[in-house]
């Protein structure tokens, strides 16, 4: 991306947020930045490439505080005509992003040269075709657990405020009894920035962190938090203020550890 694009995402990005169906207040404005790359491998050694030359930069990145995280997953379950792997950058916030492509550029500068700098995006654009990438907004998030496999789950909420309570006060107390009692390694609940749009089919989306992939307790969880609630009236709930578009299962081919 080239500075004068990354300048105008970087204004922009607040009104995204407010078109993403929230409003940014002091509490939410803390939440961390996650930019998903759909990639599409055009070579066996795509995901090599991947580890043995973008995971030691952003290692780095991580290193100096540059950025949170960085992942590489490939597609377990779901539609892989567009995307077979999925790279995701984590960022603490919206300061941290915007910088990211300027902290990115100097370290591979740093590390590799000029000439092995060009070398090496000739080699990524050899290995991959980037079909999309998309900016999310972290609103709420449980645990920081190490994990093999992620659950995306795409949301489209005519009425984002309805389905943004739902999920707190429902879905979130479910999901952090499923971590406390060791039956999940997190979950994420994420607004869309950008793209947005009515073209665009989801603006939400939940992620099940998992250490194994096995039944989750689901009914045993709503049974402890909602002892008052049968499944059957929380999926009335949940279907009255979201479409539940698509899952995707994804498991982690390779990821930064934290800061060294």
């Amino acid at each position: 991306m080239n500075t004068v694009s990354h300048r105008f995402i970087a204004v922009t990005t607040y009104l995204l947020l407010m078109l993403s169906g929230y409003t940014v207040n002091a509490q939410e404005d803390q939440g961390d930045m996650i930019v998903s790359h759909c990639m599409k491998s055009q070579s066996a050694d795509y995901s090599d490439m991947e580890t043995k030359k973008w995971l030691p930069i952003h290692q780095e990145m991580v290193n100096q505080g540059h950025m949170k995280q960085w992942l590489l997953y490939y597609v377990m379950f779901g539609d892989r005509t567009d995307c077979d792997y999925y790279v995701v950058e984590i960022y603490e916030d919206a300061d941290q992003w915007r910088q990211s492509d300027a902290m990115r550029g100097m370290t591979i500068a740093k590390k590799y040269g000029e000439k092995e700098m060009q070398n090496m995006w000739q080699e990524s654009f050899d290995a991959r075709s980037m079909n999309s990438s998309t900016l999310w907004y972290t609103l709420e998030s449980i645990g920081d657990n190490e994990h093999t496999f992620a659950v995306f789950n795409a949301m489209k909420a005519e009425n984002p405020e309805d389905y943004i309570k739902f999920e707190r006060e429902v879905w979130q107390p479910i999901h952090q009894w499923l971590y406390e009692n060791k039956h999940s390694a997190g979950w994420s609940l994420l607004s869309k920035v950008a793209p947005a749009g009515k073209a665009v089919a989801s603006n939400f989306g939940t992620v099940d962190f998992l250490d194994r992939f096995a039944p989750t307790p689901f009914w045993d969880a709503m049974k402890n938090v909602h002892p008052d609630k049968n499944p059957q009236e929380i999926d009335e709930m949940a279907q009255s203020v979201r479409d539940h578009l698509y899952v995707t299962t994804l498991v982690k081919v390779a990821g930064t550890k934290k800061s060294e």
